[in-house]
């Protein structure tokens, strides 16, 4: 449920801000996958995922995960662009 809300906010900034949702997500994977968060989650490398991901800045609209750095995600999407949503 949480994914959806990231997903949904995300999608939603893209159209506002002219950017297509649909091209832009499940990219492939750019950059070196072996420093990615999903590389380590399949090596079950915990100490390398908490390392990559202990003060999240960007999140790969792939497939959810958070980390500090672009170079840990697949697909990276700075956090600070997603709106916060209006309670």
């Amino acid at each position: 449920m949480w994914w959806a809300n990231i997903e949904n906010m995300v999608k939603k900034f893209r159209m506002l801000s002219g950017k297509s949702s649909s091209s832009e997500q499940n990219q492939p994977c750019i950059g070196n996958h072996r420093e990615h968060i999903c590389h380590f989650a399949q090596n079950k490398d915990l100490k390398q995922i908490k390392f990559a991901a202990t003060n999240p800045k960007y999140v790969c609209t792939n497939c959810g995960r958070v980390a500090e750095s672009d170079k840990n995600l697949c697909n990276p999407f700075a956090m600070e662009k997603i709106p916060l949503p209006v309670q």
